[in-house]
């Protein structure tokens, strides 16, 4: 005969049984997760943490955007020099280092100082320069795509663009209408690697 007490340590068991399997099955996601973002971080590594950290902070730039940048433009490898003479981490051009200095010494010469364009091959200032003109362009245009239009194939073609109608609309470009596809791939590109970083980290 069936006690009122073996009843209720059976409907104790089935709850205890689900309450297992909730906790195993909570258990494998978080391991799952963290083996995921494992791999993640292993393929897109936190190089040069302390200057991006320090000049993201400086000049209100997502940390995530410039490692996404840094790593689309060089794969975080700071000797690298472009087609064009680029050079660094975020591959800063002779055009992008002059427009920066220049402006840098005219507003705030005692932070700035003398600095030849060789010295671009030094994280520390690369990853300064690079992420003051992140800054710059995202303040100037206020809109993502636009400002990585402007840090990718410069301030002057982008401005041309925005007189066009046809591939932009409030001040903006539109991605789908910009009339130059490696251009897209970058911005695809660093917009994808921010993703994983934010993901990871």
């Amino acid at each position: 005969m069936t006690t009122k007490f073996n009843k209720f340590s059976k409907k104790n068991k089935i709850i205890l049984s689900i309450i297992i399997a909730i906790i195993i099955i909570i258990l494998g996601i978080i391991i799952y997760t963290d083996t995921e973002n494992t791999k993640i971080r292993e393929e897109y590594p936190k190089l040069y943490n302390a200057e991006i950290e320090i000049n993201g902070s400086d000049f209100a730039v997502d940390t995530n955007l410039l490692y996404a940048i840094a790593f689309s433009k060089s794969s975080l490898d700071n000797q690298t020099i472009g087609e064009n003479g680029e050079r660094g981490i975020m591959q800063i051009s002779q055009e992008q280092y002059e427009w920066v200095y220049n402006h840098m010494k005219e507003h705030k010469p005692r932070k700035w100082g003398d600095m030849p364009f060789e010295r671009m091959s030094v994280a520390q200032f690369n990853v300064q320069y690079g992420s003051y003109l992140m800054s710059y362009y995202l303040d100037k245009y206020l809109d993502l795509n636009t400002a990585l239009s402007a840090y990718d194939i410069g301030e002057e073609q982008v401005d041309k663009w925005l007189e066009d109608p046809s591939i932009s609309q409030n001040n903006k470009l539109v991605f789908d209408k910009i009339p130059n596809e490696e251009l897209k791939v970058f911005i695809k590109e660093v917009l994808d690697i921010k993703k994983m970083y934010e993901k990871a980290y």
